[in-house]
């Protein structure tokens, strides 16, 4: 094998597209300032395709503890004047491109989304607050190991489908879905949402857990909505049920 045949073999392992649900997943060779790699999430049928950010700016600010950031009003203007939108979720979504476009498209979602990271954290003063999100992530890995899936996607009463952050697989058959929320009213009403109609579809099969960050400040009316969907549990007391959220 050559040095180019090697090299060329490497470089595709790591630039493999990968599913994830209705979107294929494309790595790159960019990064965030939290050193994240940023991905490009692409939707199509046929030969019209959307290209969006999987909210990795967002999640870049909140990794940093910046909840409380209202960061449309940062970043909307931005989108806006690359022609592209922001979504309810705070995902980055491109226009519609075609087949010949879609390089393109990814390469500027993935620059995009970069630029609107760095300007989020420079408008927001980095504490030192643990990012309980990674802190989870680390915690059920290190319990359920391979029977943790993320970013999964599964139907509701309405029969649409719905992102999840973790389904857990459970030596019961049964499945604790679980999702992360920050205080601000796109994460509230998402999990709300999308809990509800999960919730509504009365399957017995599946146990559901909204975790937040109670070392910050939350209203109680947003948690009380929450209630309404699944129960929220507060992350510096997770550990402590988790066993009985496995049961």
């Amino acid at each position: 094998m050559t040095d180019l045949e090697r090299v060329s073999e490497i470089v595709s392992r790591f630039m493999r597209v990968r599913p994830h649900g209705r979107f294929a997943v494309v790595p790159t060779f960019s990064f965030y300032p939290s050193n994240a790699m940023v991905k490009a999430y692409v939707e199509g049928e046929g030969e019209s395709f959307v290209v969006s950010d999987g909210g990795g700016a967002i999640d870049t600010l909140h990794g940093a503890g910046g909840y409380s950031v209202e960061y449309a009003r940062f970043i909307g203007s931005i989108a806006k004047r690359r022609r592209f939108k922001l979504s309810s979720e705070g995902w980055l979504v491109s226009p519609k491109v075609d087949g010949d476009g879609l390089t393109g498209a990814i390469t500027e979602t993935v620059e995009l989304s970069k630029t609107c990271a760095e300007i989020l954290l420079r408008h927001f003063h980095v504490h030192e607050a643990i990012d309980f999100r990674s802190a989870l992530d680390r915690q059920l890995e290190g319990r359920f190991h391979s029977a943790v899936h993320k970013k999964v996607h599964l139907a509701g009463a309405s029969n649409k489908a719905h992102t999840f952050d973790y389904l857990i697989k459970l030596p019961s058959k049964r499945a604790l879905v679980i999702d992360t929320v920050v205080p601000e009213a796109s994460s509230v009403n998402a999990a709300l949402v999308s809990h509800l109609d999960l919730k509504n579809a009365g399957r017995d099969d599946i146990r559901q857990a909204i975790v937040f960050d109670d070392r910050v400040p939350w209203k109680s009316s947003d948690l009380a909505l929450l209630k309404i969907a699944a129960p929220p549990i507060a992350y510096t007391r997770f550990e402590e049920q988790l066993e009985d959220l496995a049961a």
